[in-house]
């Protein structure tokens, strides 16, 4: 009998063992994951501190930072561009005084009853790109945020001869 009763106490002592192991391993896990969710915090804080020094000091950002502020100024202004492109193949207008979003082409704003200038009237007015609407120096040859090739005007044209 104490052939059996050692496999016995063996048996007892693996199963408490491998028991011992899974708590383990369970507690690790759960401490991982605890330093996961602090880390995660963390990178949300870094993003809101990161957010508010640029709302506070984006137009004199210090000189380590400045490199920053310029991408996300370029970044942002090539989300308007990318707006806008998206808004002339939805075939939608936006209102010059309310900023409601209208089918282009109508004459009026169906939320406040404006009128609404034409294609061609927001092309002179603002020098954009006929393609993507982008606001374009009068000197160049093709847009900067489509590549789309700038038409000259001819009266234009003819001053830069002269």
């Amino acid at each position: 009998m104490s052939f059996f009763e050692g496999i016995g106490k063996k048996l007892a002592q693996s199963g408490q063992e491998a028991a011992q192991k899974a708590k383990n391993t369970a507690e690790v896990i759960k401490l991982n994951s605890m330093i996961s969710d602090e880390e995660k915090r963390i990178n949300h804080l870094h993003v809101q501190i990161g957010k508010l020094y640029y709302e506070l000091y984006g137009e004199n950002p210090g000189e380590e930072f400045a490199q920053f502020i310029t991408d996300i100024n370029d970044c942002k202004a090539k989300i308007v561009v990318h707006t806008e492109q998206i808004r002339v193949v939805k075939g939608i207008a936006e209102c010059g005084e309310c900023g409601g979003q209208v089918p282009a082409g109508v004459p009026f704003c169906s939320s406040c009853g404006a009128a609404m200038k034409s294609a061609e009237a927001d092309a002179v007015d603002t020098n954009g790109c006929s393609n993507c609407g982008a606001a374009l120096d009068p000197d160049v040859a093709f847009c900067t945020g489509c590549g789309t090739k700038v038409e000259q005007d001819p009266a234009s044209e003819a001053s830069v001869g002269e």
